[in-house]
């Protein structure tokens, strides 16, 4: 099992040390001068947020997903997630929902501490490329 568990370590290191270095090998460069994150919303449903994004990247980037970070700062709960992206040089919105990371569920009125990335998703890990934040008040 072990071994198992440092195969695959090595595996994703491997990957995440090479992945710069083919992206640079290919003339891209991880992220334009035009690419940008910025978070606009966050609602509560049943107790886990989710985050309405505004995005804009360059196709040539390889920029392929959206990954957000919320931090309850009243209640303690943690929460993240993933969407896809589509990079095509126009800004799009996209909803990320999350899940519940760790602490107790989202109420609304809570501010929070929100992240929102723009990046590569690859075998479960992720690499940002443009990242910014904001407090927001769940709603």
């Amino acid at each position: 099992m072990r071994t198992l568990q440092k195969t695959r370590f090595a595996l994703r290191a491997a990957v995440l040390c090479a992945l710069p270095t083919a992206v640079a090998l290919g003339g891209v460069t991880p992220a334009q001068a035009a690419d940008s994150v910025t978070v606009l919303r966050l609602t509560a449903a049943a107790g886990e947020p989710s985050v309405q994004v505004r995005y804009r990247c360059d196709a040539l980037t390889g920029l392929d997903a959206v990954q957000v970070g919320v931090s309850d700062t009243q209640g303690g709960g943690v929460f993240q997630g993933t969407a896809a992206a589509v990079c095509d040089g126009t800004s799009h919105v996209v909803r990320v929902r999350t899940s519940r990371a760790a602490g107790p569920p989202l109420v609304r009125g809570h501010e929070c501490v929100v992240s929102a990335s723009l990046g590569m998703a690859s075998l479960g890990m992720f690499a940002p490329a443009v990242s910014s934040g904001a407090t927001k008040t769940a709603r």
